[in-house]
């Protein structure tokens, strides 16, 4: 059983409860101990694994709590002088981790959410036969109307690409399924097929701080943070499966 379908088993919201006798060889309090297990053993991992499969806020919240506690421990055995600048490295790791949008990222995905978002291309498509609509209006009345629409909708499409640019980095042009089918299919051009729009070099480095400088200076604190929490989930991983495998032959 892959750690997906493991983690389905134990969401209240798709759980479907069977007694001991039935046919199925795994049960709800059985992923519930197997987790209680692995949480026990290596918190960061299953950490990783709650937020990964569940978007579960509380466990992400505890994960950031558990990477600003590492930041301050690697801050002391490199003996790194700017620790709250190595702290928001190592958030912004968990930010590209689960793809959370950058700050600097969010108006180059409204770009995108303008040119590929569904509701946006309605609207504009609206706002220009509503233009067209009142270069040949001669009514003052119906003039007024006509510029109050085009306000109305220009502020709608403003107000939709700002949202979906802080909610999700989900490719705009695809969908997030990495592939398009016009004009042909193939590959997003947009995503290079990732589905998720990441961030430039230079978008991570104006997120963590303008002091550029500073932040190129300190990078590598990035990779070390990026492996430890992969080498967790890792772990977590491969200990899940052991955990299943232990319960389903007991």
């Amino acid at each position: 059983m892959s750690t997906e379908a493991v983690i389905k088993i134990f969401d209240p919201r798709t759980a479907k409860l069977e007694p001991r006798g039935g046919k199925s060889s795994i049960h709800w309090d059985d992923i519930a101990a197997i987790l209680a297990t692995l949480e026990r053993e290596n918190p960061v991992g299953y950490q990783m694994i709650m937020v990964n499969y569940r978007d579960d806020k509380q466990q992400e919240r505890a994960l950031r709590d558990n990477v600003t506690k590492w930041a301050k421990t690697f801050c002391s055995k490199s003996q790194l002088a700017d620790r709250p600048l190595v702290e928001r490295m190592c958030q912004t790791v968990v930010d590209l981790q689960f793809h959370r949008p950058l700050s600097s990222q969010h108006r180059s995905l409204q770009h995108l959410h303008r040119l590929y978002g569904p509701y946006a291309q309605r609207e504009t498509t609206r706002m220009k036969k509503l233009k067209k609509m009142l270069s040949k209006e001669l009514r003052e009345d119906r003039i007024s109307y006509l510029e109050e629409q085009i306000s109305a909708a220009r502020k709608n499409i403003n107000n939709w690409v700002v949202g979906h640019a802080q909610a999700s980095t989900h490719c705009p042009r695809c969908r997030g399924t990495g592939i398009i089918n016009q004009p042909q299919h193939g590959t997003c051009p947009v995503c290079n097929g990732e589905r998720h729009i990441a961030p430039t070099h230079r978008e991570i480095v104006r997120h963590i701080s303008s002091n550029t400088g500073q932040v190129e200076m300190y990078l590598f604190v990035m990779d070390e943070c990026r492996w430890w929490l992969s080498a967790s989930a890792s772990a977590a991983t491969t200990r899940l499966c052991e955990l299943f495998e232990m319960n389903r032959d007991g």
